[in-house]
């Protein structure tokens, strides 16, 4: 009696897990990744566009031979002063692996060309209330007989100055 006992038990068992491994042979699922920025109430400065940066590309021009620009409005609000801005290590250019084919870039904010040293770009009394300015990144011309797959990578710093 014992052992019909433990064979009952145990074919209960292997038809209920060969029906569990039945019931979940279908399967799909969904990685979500969320982030959020949530800046000071005292300062900020961000792209309106939470992924600006991070893969931007420059269409190339057959017709002139030239490369387009880039455009991304900002918001920025500082209530300590007025916002200056610089771009870290200098002025950037575009890089194929030849330095006498690099391809210059001019950095803008509110119309301000950004270099390495620190300048304002916001006015305090503007910064104060907030609003909105473009940067603009803009190439300059592609020398002679350059060609192949250029890269920049180049920080722009943003910070607020005491009134």
């Amino acid at each position: 009696m014992f052992k019909s006992k433990i064979a009952v038990i145990l074919g209960t068992l292997i038809i209920g897990t060969s029906t569990a491994s039945m019931a979940v042979a279908n399967t799909s699922s969904t990685s979500i990744n969320i982030s959020a920025v949530v800046p000071s109430t005292e300062f900020q400065a961000l792209p309106t566009n939470p992924n600006f940066g991070q893969a931007e590309v420059l269409a190339y021009n057959p017709t002139n031979s030239s490369l387009g620009g880039l455009s991304q409005r900002y918001t920025y609000k500082s209530t300590a002063g007025a916002i200056k801005a610089f771009i870290e290590g200098g002025v950037s250019n575009l890089y194929n692996g030849n330095s006498a084919q690099n391809i210059p870039l001019t950095t803008k904010f509110n119309n301000v060309v950004l270099t390495g040293t620190a300048q304002e770009v916001v006015a305090q009394t503007l910064a104060n209330s907030g609003g909105s300015a473009d940067l603009i990144i803009t190439p300059g011309p592609i020398p002679s007989g350059a060609s192949g797959n250029y890269d920049a990578s180049f920080t722009v710093i943003f910070e607020s100055t005491a009134p």
